[in-house]
């Protein structure tokens, strides 16, 4: 993947952030299930181009830096992914939604991957 920067992580944080707000928590399998169809919903959600394959990369980046900002949590799942990786539930803080509240600042970082 090469070079990330942080207005690709922060745009991808943003949605997920809405999203949270909507739903209360999503599951990483909402993004990935090894399907075409959910990647193709995620890029479409995105507005990337609908074969784009870094979507759900970024996602676990997003979710990653808002985890170290204190903004979400994440609480592993029994599920597995079809990486075969464990699945993974993310919420909003309460700390988070002060912040989101407030309005203030997120801090993304450009990245090397």
């Amino acid at each position: 993947m090469g070079y990330v920067s942080k207005s690709r992580v922060e745009h991808v944080a943003l949605f997920l952030i809405e999203l949270l707000k909507e739903k209360g928590s999503v599951d990483f399998d909402y993004f990935y299930d090894g399907t075409d169809e959910t990647e193709m919903k995620l890029n479409k959600a995105l507005e990337y181009p609908k074969d784009d394959e870094e979507s759900v990369i970024l996602m676990d980046i997003a979710i990653s830096e808002l985890e170290d900002m204190g903004i979400v949590e994440t609480k592993q799942l029994s599920s597995k992914l079809a990486d075969d990786e464990f699945n993974y539930r993310t919420r909003l803080t309460y700390e988070g939604e002060k912040i989101i509240k407030s309005g203030q600042k997120m801090e993304f970082r450009d990245l090397d991957l």
